[in-house]
């Protein structure tokens, strides 16, 4: 059978909750609740991730807008795609094999 007696237990005893709690003692909470003069000026109104990611300006937004290409009407496209009968697809496509 085995002991209820182990070294964990030996090397780390339970303390009694009378004794725990004179240990601890009390919370400490600053006499002020509010530390900070709200009409203070600060020297920092911005913070680094803001300062370096800033908001794209319209020339920005327009250079990354991406306008979609026509495609050329000499292409011949399969047929779900195929804007009209004279450019259809002349062949067997990989489905009706």
């Amino acid at each position: 059978p085995l002991s209820s007696v182990t070294t964990t237990k030996s090397s780390y005893p339970a303390y009694d909750p009378a004794s725990a709690s004179s240990v601890l003692g009390q919370n400490q909470r600053p006499h002020e609740a509010v530390h900070v003069d709200p009409s203070a000026k600060f020297l920092e109104s911005t913070s680094v991730l803001h300062r370096d990611f800033r908001k794209f300006d319209q020339k920005q937004m327009r250079r990354a807008h991406m306008k979609p290409a026509a495609p050329p009407r000499e292409a011949k496209l399969a047929p779900p795609l195929c804007p009209d009968k004279d450019s259809r697809f002349q062949g067997t496509t990989q489905y009706q094999r």
